[in-house]
């Protein structure tokens, strides 16, 4: 039996970046603490406690910051910053 062997390209030598998915508005904070682990900190720092409360996994940001009486936009801003 013979093995070939292909030679890589340049380009799948190299690795890939990857890139975050985007947190939007209407992402349930469950999915965002599963996706971007990174951002449970920034929920916090904002005043979004809900990371720790069970129904994070039912309520959107868009949600939460309207119970909390946070600015959307802001939150949305920082939370996708890097």
């Amino acid at each position: 039996m013979t093995i070939i062997k292909r030679k890589l390209t340049k380009k799948a030598k190299t690795k890939r970046k990857k890139t975050l998915p985007r947190i939007t508005a209407d992402m349930k904070i469950g999915d965002v603490m599963r996706k971007r682990p990174d951002a449970i900190g920034k929920l916090l720092n904002l005043g979004l406690g809900c990371v720790g409360c069970h129904f994070a996994m039912f309520e959107t940001i868009e949600q939460g910051c309207e119970v909390h009486g946070l600015d959307i936009k802001k939150v949305i801003e920082e939370l996708n910053r890097k």
